[in-house]
């Protein structure tokens, strides 16, 4: 099935189809199929950007496409852009600039009403150049995918039908279209692209745009195949506290990057080859990858996200209530008055509690961080051990140590979360009033 023929069977009656129309050939072309399909159940609104770089030419095509839509009775939107405003841009070039401003201004248009779709009339012509920008950065197979057929509310029906075919076409059908005089310009890499290298490569194949718009499909469908591998291999690899290491170090090259690569997406980070291969070496040795404040830390055969970052972690009074530490779990406060320490332990929601003996503890105790000097002496073990010594111990990563809570007072630590109480806080048999720190169960 060709693309328009696709396209059409995923519209539905009463659907209206917003055509972006330039006034080029190609875009003539689309507007022109649409306008004449068979029993045409769906309406059209033609939509024209006037970006007004090129003065009275961007005029004239402006004035072109409204005759042309006053002609075939196709109702139009016109949106005027000032010739400064793209300009305004900062680190955008005019060709990227302008492209931003048409799809804002699409994605406004398919806003208005859910029943729109919107077509752009990208041929395969400029699949080939596409691919062949990407082939000149080095992209990854999902850049060779080159332009979607579809993304979102937004489809390209033509990328399977050459330039050659659509002036054809138009020849044949007596259809006028406009001719963007920037197309000449070789300022422009898509142009040097079309004028320079395309003619090249026809020599070579005469098709050679219908090959290259058929290896980008290819590459698309490879990567879309690719990409749901490698997102099942995550969900095979999850623990309870991040993804086995043992088990993403297994996956083959090719799934490993794209593994890398949906984690960073996870994260909302940007995804690039230098992140995906600097993330995908954390599958392999202990370490962190972090950029503003997100993403992953590998230790003890896990790869985890990055909690909120410690330095953000504001700390507190202890009191009575709920709180969430820095690294993201939730825990509550509660002062309980017993007969002896023995039968706290009987109430199977406090097993995992911390008590501490509130005539031990001074009034002015609170959380916070991990700081240097901190020592804690436990229950039942010999000495005096360094906060560092006693993670060690207990084997847990370097990079989880800054995200475990403080609870101190005057005299030093008198609890940390993941490791106990100090015994200097710990209840004994004249203790009537305790603290209770509890970490809470998910939904609680």
């Amino acid at each position: 099935m060709d693309c328009f023929t696709r396209f059409l069977s995923l519209l539905h009656p009463g659907d209206t189809v917003v055509v972006a129309l330039s006034g080029g050939a190609d875009s003539v072309y689309l507007c022109h199929r649409l306008l004449t399909a068979p029993n045409r159940t769906f309406s059209l609104l033609a939509a024209h950007l006037n970006h007004g770089l090129r003065g009275e030419e961007s005029d004239g095509d402006e004035a072109f496409v409204r005759t042309l839509c006053q002609t075939w009775e196709i109702p139009l939107q016109v949106k005027r852009l000032s010739p400064g405003e793209l300009a305004a841009k900062k680190g955008l070039s005019l060709e990227e600039a302008g492209r931003q401003a048409r799809y804002s201004w699409f994605s406004q248009l398919l806003a208005e009403d859910g029943r729109r779709v919107l077509v752009t009339a990208h041929t395969a012509s400029d699949q080939a150049e596409t691919l062949l920008f990407f082939m000149s950065r080095g992209s990854s197979l999902a850049g060779l995918g080159g332009i979607p057929f579809q993304r979102g509310r937004i489809y390209r029906p033509l990328l399977d039908v050459t330039g050659t075919v659509v002036r054809d076409y138009c020849a044949a059908h007596g259809l006028d279209y406009r001719e963007d005089s920037s197309n000449r310009s070789l300022d422009y890499t898509r142009n040097r692209l079309r004028q320079q290298v395309m003619p090249v490569l026809r020599q070579i194949n005469p098709k050679a745009d219908t090959a290259l718009a058929r290896l980008a499909k290819d590459c698309r469908e490879d990567e879309d195949c690719l990409v749901q591998l490698a997102k099942k291999a995550l969900e095979d690899a999850r623990t309870e506290e991040g993804y086995s290491t043992q088990a993403l170090r297994a996956l083959p090259p090719a799934l490993q990057r794209r593994a890398a690569a949906e984690l960073l997406v996870r994260q909302g980070l940007t995804v690039t080859h230098r992140e995906v291969e600097q993330l995908a070496g954390l599958f392999s040795k202990a370490g962190e990858f972090s950029r503003r404040g997100k993403g992953y830390c590998a230790g003890q055969g896990v790869l985890a996200p990055l909690p909120q970052p410690a330095a953000d972690w504001l700390g507190f009074p202890l009191k009575l209530g709920r709180f969430q530490g820095p690294g993201g779990n939730w825990f509550e406060i509660q002062k309980i008055d017993i007969d002896s320490p023995q039968k706290l332990y009987t109430f199977s929601w406090f097993r995992l509690a911390l008590f501490l003996d509130c005539g031990k503890i001074s009034k002015d105790a609170g959380f916070r961080t991990r700081q240097p000097g901190d020592v804690l002496s436990l229950p039942g073990r010999e000495g005096t051990k360094t906060l560092k010594k006693w993670f060690e111990e207990a084997k847990v990563p370097a990079w989880q140590r800054r995200y475990r809570w403080i609870l101190a007072d005057d005299l030093g630590a008198a609890a940390v979360e993941g490791l106990g109480i100090d015994r200097r806080v710990a209840p004994d048999s004249s203790t009537r009033q305790v603290w209770a720190i509890r970490p809470l169960q998910e939904g609680e």
